[in-house]
């Protein structure tokens, strides 16, 4: 009743070093989320801005099972070592970007995901790096899908250790449910909440530090951080979509701002798009495009 499969990976990347690190502008690369979707990227930058060098080896392993009736599940473990020239994520630039990645140091940390599908209707997964000496959780990321005909359901809750080199001297944690209706003739609607789950370890922070200044803080770990709603038509030809977005910013001495940003999307397929967008409030298109996991 069941398929079983054992996968060894291994791959050997080479390049020059990388050069005029910091000198050249980065438009394209200054994210890197090192998890198992770029264990075997030839390039683990999220842009050609910047392109690791020197010998690398990227190796693993990964099982997947699945069944007859359609349930599936899968497990996938691995680490990137660099075997000679210069570690690219090692560098500093303008925005240290490859730093507190878990890629900094000669041998990586570990990356790991398990993923299981019991029906075409219910997707799980869960995914982590783990330092490479101690082992410890330096990134969590736990999701969930679910499909109930025209209703699609999901949830994804992250867990950010420190990135001090990075400016993020406190864990950052959140939590993001979206629903998704497909509606007759081509229509949907779709909306989410981001809930930030970690504000309050700076407004205790804050409070510790300047007692006098902010005697109370809030110590409630959900807290809306912003929210978002869609209209919108899709065909072969056409997509378009009304958008509404919201960020709210609770600040420690009990003050909030909201914003909201407005867009309207068309796009004619192999013709071109346009789209517009307008804020209110304290928003930016920054705020809301920022403001995910």
């Amino acid at each position: 009743s069941f398929t079983h499969q054992l996968e060894p990976i291994a791959q050997i990347v080479a390049r020059p070093n990388e050069t005029k690190i910091g000198q050249l502008p980065n438009e394209d690369a200054q994210s890197l989320v090192f998890d198992d979707t770029v264990l075997f990227s030839p390039n683990k930058f999220s842009g050609y801005d910047r392109i690791e060098g020197g010998l690398r080896v990227n190796y693993g392993g990964q099982y997947t099972v699945t069944s007859d009736k359609g349930a599936y599940a899968n497990l996938l473990f691995g680490q990137s070592v660099q075997l000679s020239g210069r570690n690219s994520f090692a560098q500093r630039d303008m925005i240290n970007t490859g730093l507190d990645s878990g890629l900094e140091t000669k041998r990586s940390d570990y990356v790991g995901r398990v993923s299981f599908a019991p029906s075409s209707a219910l997707n799980l997964s869960l995914r982590g790096r783990f330092d490479e000496k101690s082992f410890a959780l330096r990134r969590l990321e736990a999701s969930a899908t679910a499909n109930f005909g025209a209703l699609t359901l999901s949830s994804t809750y992250a867990r950010i250790a420190p990135q001090p080199l990075l400016g993020h001297n406190l864990r950052r944690e959140g939590l993001y449910n979206s629903a998704y209706i497909r509606l007759p003739n081509n229509w949907y609607v779709s909306g989410g909440v981001l809930f930030d789950m970690d504000r309050y370890l700076s407004d205790r922070a804050y409070h510790l530090a300047y007692p006098n200044t902010y005697p109370r803080y809030n110590n409630t770990p959900f807290r809306i951080s912003s929210s978002s709603l869609s209209v919108g038509y899709r065909d072969e030809c056409t997509d378009f979509s009304l958008s509404w977005s919201r960020s709210v910013n609770d600040y420690v001495t009990g003050t909030k701002t909201t914003g909201s940003v407005y867009m309207f999307r068309l796009e004619l397929k192999h013709h071109g798009q346009t789209q517009y967008r307008t804020t209110t409030g304290n928003a930016s298109v920054q705020d809301i495009t920022s403001s995910g996991l």
